[in-house]
């Protein structure tokens, strides 16, 4: 008679694919533990907020979704830990996360506040501001379409794309790093 047993005393490795930036309190998170020697691979893994309290030890999957340990705005912590077939625990791996539900702010400005023009191309003047993740984008419409998101800039020059002479209307929206998207900010010329 005979039996076989896999020695393995190599410790497994965990990564993971956090995102930086949340609106809400609960985010998915991509969980990658390797393991070259344990015949059947990693096969479980969990989690803490403040890496002394841990959930319990669960078959490994994907994706994980986690709530983080606060509901208000900040930057709070998850760390991960994985353990392969034979028992051995990776090193615990740490991510941050910044939680941001707040809206950002701003204002536009058409030409400098000018009542007038005679041209259909205008300066926009541009202000967003967010405490937490920062201005990324922003999009504007002028009577047609919403434009593609692009990068956050302080000023922009514009075709207005006027149909005849009247007032023109030019909205804005900013987007902050998280997400958060301001609501409809709108000026006249």
């Amino acid at each position: 008679y005979s039996d076989v047993i896999i020695y393995d005393a190599t410790a497994p490795t965990t990564t993971a694919t956090v995102p930086a930036y949340s609106t809400t309190q609960a985010v998915n998170i991509s969980v990658r533990v390797t393991d070259d020697y344990s015949a059947l691979g990693a096969t479980e893994m969990r989690f803490s907020n403040d890496n002394t309290t841990w959930s319990a030890w669960e078959s490994w999957a994907n994706i994980k979704s986690w709530l983080l340990a606060g509901a208000t705005d900040g930057t709070y912590s998850v760390y991960i830990q994985g353990r392969d077939a034979a028992g051995n625990e990776s090193t615990v791996v740490n991510y941050n996360v910044m939680l941001e539900g707040t809206v950002p702010t701003g204002t536009i400005g058409i030409n400098g506040g000018a009542t007038y023009t005679n041209s259909v191309t205008a300066t926009l003047t541009l202000s967003c501001s967010d405490n937490l993740s920062g201005c990324a984008e922003m999009r504007f419409f002028t009577g047609r379409n919403w434009s593609a998101w692009e990068t956050y800039g302080t000023s922009k020059i514009l075709d207005m794309q006027p149909s005849g002479e009247k007032a023109i209307n030019v909205s804005v929206h900013y987007r902050d790093n998280a997400g958060n998207q301001t609501g409809t900010l709108t000026d006249s010329i």
